[in-house]
């Protein structure tokens, strides 16, 4: 994030599923890193909110039934974890 050299901010997670991992309060520019738990459900939208801002965060649902046998599973799971690909 950019802001004046003598800001103050904070970052808070609105989901329980998004975790801030670093950089969740500063003063000046700074990075926020976070990490999202894996999703096995439908799609979900959660939100970060750094001073009064609120950024979105959707993640698409896990695995479907289409896969037809548990190495297609794992791999599309693995793909999709891995933000290499997106399920449908």
């Amino acid at each position: 994030m950019t802001t004046e050299s003598s800001c103050s901010w904070t970052a808070n997670s609105n989901a329980s599923w998004i975790t801030i991992t670093s950089g969740n309060s500063g003063v000046g520019n700074g990075n926020l890193n976070y990490t999202v738990a894996a999703n096995s459900g439908s799609s979900r939208v959660g939100t970060i909110t750094i001073e009064g801002e609120v950024f979105t965060v959707t993640q698409e649902g896990g695995p479907t039934a289409e896969c037809s046998n548990w190495a297609d599973v794992i791999a599309k799971y693995n793909a999709y974890v891995g933000g290499q690909a997106r399920l449908e």
